[in-house]
């Protein structure tokens, strides 16, 4: 919604008739949700090589089964909940996010290859 309101602004069309879809192709901006989901990624690798100090050793285990021609090597063990409050926060929610990326984004060398 604030994204939405924000592009309206910068292009300075407010019609009704507009589309706001278009408005942000055309200004090439991605979604909260993406960059949300970028941020939270971006904040995994650097807790996982240790670019920042969090305290993580009890919620990051590395997966017991990993096949690596299907996965990477930093696949990290799941971590179960119960109801959508725990399993939307950030361990959770960013582990499984995490074990879906591609093995050469996850296996990436520096932070600045991983963006």
């Amino acid at each position: 919604m604030v994204q939405r309101r924000a592009a309206r602004y910068v292009a300075n069309d407010y019609h009704r008739t507009s589309s706001v879809s278009a408005m942000l192709n055309k200004l090439g901006w991605q979604s909260l949700q993406d960059r949300r989901r970028n941020a939270r990624l971006t904040t995994m690798f650097k807790i996982l090589h240790d670019h920042i100090c969090v305290p993580h050793t009890s919620s990051l285990v590395p997966a017991a089964r990993c096949s690596r021609r299907t996965n990477h090597a930093l696949k990290l063990q799941t971590i179960a909940s119960k109801n959508n409050f725990y399993r939307l926060s950030f361990f959770p929610r960013t582990i499984q996010e995490w074990n879906e990326l591609e093995p050469g984004v996850a296996e990436a060398g520096s932070l600045h290859q991983f963006k």
